[in-house]
């Protein structure tokens, strides 16, 4: 708990080779959060590889602008009008991070991110992770 109250960074990298226990390390961290979430802070986790989509970057940012906005209460969101273009889903995620604060805090934990399919070469590796966050945004991200 010490990294999302008292860590001088919004990023966390877990690094560790394959096998060493990074996803039972993140999960449980994410566990934890949710037992001692507040109706002001909003945990999302993103473990890649879990299902078949989950390695599709463009479906990752998709659901987490989804869940962020509709906790965000974002007036006239729709799922359906995201961007199809990868470049311009990137700016809309990197969009809807900076509108977390209007409701609270968001700790954003994505596991394996070097496992993550970017087919769409318009977006460059790891491009997508904003440069700058908001302190009110936390991001947990895994590699191996």
């Amino acid at each position: 708990d010490s990294f999302s109250t008292n860590y001088p960074s919004p990023v966390l990298l877990v690094t560790g080779s394959a096998g060493s226990g990074k996803t039972s390390l993140l999960a449980n961290f994410v566990k934890f959060h949710c037992e001692i979430s507040s109706s002001n802070r909003l945990t999302i986790a993103h473990f890649v590889g879990s299902t078949g989509s989950s390695m599709d970057l463009s479906q990752m940012l998709k659901r987490i602008i989804t869940e962020a906005s509709e906790w965000i209460d974002v007036e006239g969101f729709d799922p359906e009008e995201l961007p199809k273009d990868p470049s311009e889903l990137v700016d809309k995620f990197h969009q809807t991070l900076c509108q977390v604060k209007r409701r609270g805090e968001l700790l954003l934990v994505i596991d394996g991110i070097d496992c993550l399919d970017q087919k769409d070469n318009a977006v460059r590796e790891y491009s997508w992770i904003p440069q700058q966050i908001d302190s009110s945004v936390q991001l947990v991200v895994s590699h191996s």
